[in-house]
């Protein structure tokens, strides 16, 4: 994740924007939308596609993992 100040409010969609002077941390990784046909665009059938499925990281990874991952995988 890189830390950023919006400079400007910025428009996420129609009904929302960032405003100006806001932190905003995204996710490098997650943000990728390479390999992704019509990445704005939610599918469920995209999960099952072996191509597709590289490019998707569930919990995250390193130092800024998820803090639920173990008990995902106790249960």
């Amino acid at each position: 994740m890189v830390p950023h100040i919006a400079a400007e409010n910025f428009p996420l969609n129609e009904s929302y924007a960032i405003p100006k002077g806001t932190i905003v941390c995204p996710s490098v990784y997650e943000s990728s939308f390479q390999g992704f046909s019509e990445p704005d665009r939610f599918s469920e059938e995209r999960q099952e596609d072996r191509v597709y499925k590289k490019n998707y990281l569930a919990f995250g990874a390193g130092a800024h993992q998820c803090v639920g991952l173990k008990a995902f995988w106790a249960q």
